[in-house]
């Protein structure tokens, strides 16, 4: 089984539908409910799906607010709202980085030797880098899949990504807001971005160097 772990509007839907096109069967995961499946089994394979904290934490969590009023600003007061008890468990911040902390935790797990060699079961894939390099993300996570190569490649090979995007878009059931407004929509929103780094970054300061120091910089893309 291939899982895909992922925070809410990181473009999982997407992932998905590409892999999902290529012959892989995908079982989307956040951390609240993949603790059920571990330990993962020798033949799984784990994905986690990062995005922008700064687009994908304003997306999801002011999302009806958002929809609202298109001039909302996301200040410090709102910042602190994401951290705080005022959200469903499932839609904190928090959970933001207990991905990536569950992700980095189970390396071990899903590692195994081949032919004396460490074999690593998992892959991180930015959304930046996905959206960036399409076809060729898709590809790195085939080679790395325990699927039959010739018959994914063939797909991949007659994949039309605008297609399957648009697919992805009628499979998700609510209001699409980040594609048609660019990637910076939500981001130019937060009025203070280092406060809202800072947040993330004292939660876990070593996974935050680990995995999000690339999104210091005031450009989303990568």
């Amino acid at each position: 089984m291939v899982y895909l772990l992922s925070y809410p509007r990181s473009g999982r839907n997407l992932l998905s539908q590409m892999l999902g096109a290529c012959g892989l069967e995908i079982c989307m995961k956040h951390e609240l409910d993949i603790y059920s499946d571990l330990p993962l089994g020798p033949e799984d394979f784990l994905i986690l799906l990062v995005r922008d904290y700064k687009e994908c934490l304003a997306n999801h969590n002011f999302r009806r607010a958002i929809i609202d009023n298109p001039r909302l600003v996301i200040d410090e007061r709102r910042i602190d709202q994401m951290f705080g008890p005022k959200f469903q468990k499932e839609y904190r911040a928090m959970q933001y980085v207990e991905n990536l902390v569950l992700f980095d935790m189970i390396e071990s797990k899903l590692s195994r030797r081949k032919f004396g060699m460490l074999e690593h079961r998992k892959a991180l894939i930015y959304y930046e880098d996905l959206i960036d390099g399409k076809y060729s993300i898709i590809a790195e996570i085939l080679h790395r899949l325990p699927v039959d190569t010739k018959d994914s490649f063939r797909k991949l090979a007659e994949l039309d990504w605008d297609k399957e995007a648009r697919k992805a878009k009628l499979n998700y059931d609510g209001v699409i807001l980040s594609e048609r407004a660019g990637p910076k929509y939500h981001v130019n929103r937060i009025q203070d971005p280092q406060y809202l780094r800072d947040r993330i970054y004292n939660l876990n300061p070593k996974i935050y160097n680990k995995y999000l120091k690339i999104y210091d910089t005031n450009d989303t893309q990568r």
